[in-house]
């Protein structure tokens, strides 16, 4: 189900790519998670812990974060609220790095136009059309589908 904000989506998640290869790719409980919650599959999952020995280890969790960003920005808002409830515990540093983004948004400098100059274009969009920001994620994890 592709939604208005599959882009929005991906490019918070892709803003954040590096943790979500240390924190997420590494971590096959957390991984288990994502298909409990339904975030994934078990052939999303089978992919996302496979190695190849003829790929550089970089290259292969590159596209294996890709491919997690691509699964949760194009099912939208719902899959993405369930993923951030499948991380709470185990991915502080990424779940803090989300809520930072969230709560630095509005504290951030302007440029002449009143814009705010830290951020993207993008972060923008993401941050104002999103229904819940992250740290609304936090105090409703009780009820992922909210």
């Amino acid at each position: 189900m592709t939604t208005d904000h599959t882009k929005e989506i991906s490019d918070l998640l892709t803003k954040y790519k590096s943790i979500l290869i240390q924190d997420l790719l590494t971590n096959k409980a957390v991984l288990q998670s994502l298909v409990d919650e339904t975030v994934i599959d078990k052939n999303d999952l089978d992919f996302l812990l496979k190695t190849d020995d003829n790929e550089n280890e970089n290259e292969l969790n590159d596209k294996k974060c890709q491919y997690l960003i691509d699964l949760i920005s194009k099912e939208g808002l719902k899959c993405f609220k369930r993923f951030c409830y499948s991380i709470e515990s185990e991915c502080k540093i990424l779940i803090a790095a989300l809520i930072n983004d969230s709560l630095n948004y509005g504290n951030s400098p302007k440029n002449s136009n009143g814009e705010s100059s830290a951020s993207s274009t993008n972060d923008r969009l993401i941050l104002q059309n999103l229904p819940f920001r992250c740290s609304n994620i936090m105090s409703s994890v009780g009820n992922p589908n909210r």
